[in-house]
């Protein structure tokens, strides 16, 4: 029986990546740049790049934080200060928090049968923050990122610091939730969680990966939970 649900944050409980959009423009703004359609696919080409080598252990996140906007203005033989550049975006970023459709409701309606955690690869203070502008931090017993644990998704020992943190239960009242196939779903069944894949996106699985649960939408989790 399900007693514990992890949530991972971004593009699961709240919208990152249309809004990770705008305060990209924001941010460009204030540097006299500006992004058409085609340089943002090439902004989360690279991004996605970088987050896959952290999510395979081969860069850390502040190496992320270091060389990425320097690689996106280079790739767009674009001017300017990538660490200046990655500093406004980040600052400008704690302050954006759009929940996804039906992700208040449904945190409500399952915080009063489990236990809610935040299982997110990223700055502890920034995920609060977040949380907290979207009214959403009020449902979670504890707000678990990689920056507060030591250690990013999908590494075994960032869910064994979660279990050791929640009294170390029974690992199949354990279900993580998420939008990532790697950092959630394989991440969490290789410690032997239960898993939910949060596609609110459209993203075709890959075919080593079987969780034990799909969603397309977050009101969706209550068919089963």
């Amino acid at each position: 029986m399900i007693r514990y649900l992890l949530f991972d944050i971004d593009d699961t409980l709240l919208n990152f990546r249309d809004q990770s959009e705008a305060v990209i423009q924001d941010t460009l703004a204030e540097f006299g740049l500006h992004f058409s359609d085609e340089q943002f696919a090439v902004y989360h080409r690279i991004n996605n790049d970088l987050w896959n080598q952290v999510s395979n252990g081969t860069l850390s996140r502040e190496g992320l934080y270091a060389i990425r906007w320097t690689r996106v203005l280079e790739a767009l033989n674009l001017p300017g200060d990538g660490p200046a550049v990655e500093a406004q975006f980040r600052r400008l970023l704690n302050l954006s928090a759009v929940p996804e459709q039906g992700a208040a409701e449904t945190l409500q309606a399952l915080a009063s049968r489990y236990t809610l955690c935040t299982a997110s690869n990223a700055p502890q203070r920034q995920q609060e923050l977040r949380l907290e502008k979207a009214d959403l931090s009020r449902y979670f017993a504890h707000i678990f990122t990689s920056e507060g644990l030591g250690v990013d998704k999908p590494s075994p020992l960032f869910f064994e610091r979660i279990l050791e943190a929640l009294g170390n239960p029974a690992r199949d009242t354990v279900m993580m939730l998420g939008d990532s196939p790697q950092a959630d779903v394989l991440g969490a069944a290789a410690v032997g969680l239960r898993t939910c894949f949060v596609n609110l996106r459209g993203v075709t699985l890959p075919p080593d990966c079987t969780p034990d649960h799909t969603v397309t939408t977050l009101p969706d989790l209550r068919k089963f939970l």
